[in-house]
């Protein structure tokens, strides 16, 4: 699944857009009822990529 994170709505209207300030900002993962890989370290959360 591809999620967008971007100030503007994507042009070509695909769906998975989350709204961004226009300038710097952070990305914060809540986990709720993690499961015991999260909580010892060994799961990492997949790679945020930069497109144009």
């Amino acid at each position: 699944m591809d999620i967008r994170l971007q100030h503007d709505a994507p042009a070509d209207g695909r769906t998975g857009w989350l709204p961004a300030p226009s300038g710097p900002f952070s990305v914060i993962l809540r986990m709720y009822a993690p499961k015991s890989a999260v909580l010892n370290g060994t799961w990492t959360p997949p790679a945020i990529t930069m497109t144009s």
